[in-house]
Formats: C-alpha cells, structure tokens, sequence
C-alpha cells in the first residue's frame, strides 16, 4: 500500500465509502489527466488459526471479503507451495516458522497478518492514473481556448 495505508482512497471518495470490489472507477483529478480505481481481493488465503475457533473466525472474515479461505489447520509448512497462497493468517503468539516457510516460497512475497485487522490487507488495490495531455487532453477545455 501507499503512504495512505490499507484501503486510503475512501478517505477521498466522496461519502467515504469504497467502491465495490471488482468495478473501475474513474476518480476526479485534475483536466489531462484520467484516473481510474480498482479494487478486487487477493486469490486463496490461509487460515493458521492456532485454534479451531480462531481458523474459522478467519475463513469466515476471508469468504467476506470474496477471497478463497484455505484451512491449514494440518497443513505439512515444507509442502505450502502446492496451496498457492496469496497471503496467510495467524493470530497466535509466534507465527515465526509459518513466516519463515512464506519466506521461502518461490515467486511473490505471501504476507502474514497476525492481528485481527487483517482483512484490510487482503484487498488489492489499483490506480491508474494517465497523462491524457499528449492526447489532445480536454478537448472542451482546448476548443474554449480559440475564443481567448
């Protein structure tokens, strides 16, 4: 995420509410430029509990969001490979041979959240924002222009 944090463009979105997971919406900015948002969540997660309380309080936030919870409650950690994780939860004491095993996965980094925010985290976030002035730019705003 960006200086913003998790999520920061409800902070400018008018009504301070996200747009629905999975749609482009264009932002306002200023003329010559076209900015669009898109939100969507990660692919599977995995819920390492510690308990069987915790591990489903977990899959349930992650089914919530419309990401894929993955139950790793008797998941071998030299084998996290083949569940091709996108990111994984744990809210126990030490989480470190779990972080280790992400850390040694080949390909994207996976991250661990280990508190009960993490659902925020799970979102990714796009913006795409495009200097539209090469193209001619507002064209509205150039036609106004032969009057002056």
């Amino acid at each position: 995420p960006k200086a913003g944090g998790p999520r920061y463009v409800a902070r400018f979105h008018r009504g301070g509410t996200l747009p629905t997971p999975d749609v482009n919406v264009t932002l306002h900015g200023p003329t010559g430029e076209s900015n669009r948002y898109h939100l969507a969540p990660r692919g599977r997660i995995g819920c390492f509990g510690p308990t069987a309380q915790d591990r489903k309080a977990q899959m349930q936030v992650v089914q919530a969001t419309g990401a894929t919870p993955v139950d790793c409650e008797t998941t071998d950690l030299s084998a996290l490979s083949s569940l091709q994780l996108e990111g994984a939860v744990y809210w126990g004491d030490d989480g470190r041979d779990i972080a280790i095993a992400l850390a040694d996965l080949d390909g994207p980094i996976v991250p661990l959240w280990t508190d009960k925010t993490f659902q925020n985290w799970i979102w990714l976030e796009k913006v795409i924002s495009v200097d539209t002035t090469a193209s001619g730019g507002n064209a509205l705003l150039l036609a106004s222009m032969d009057a002056v």
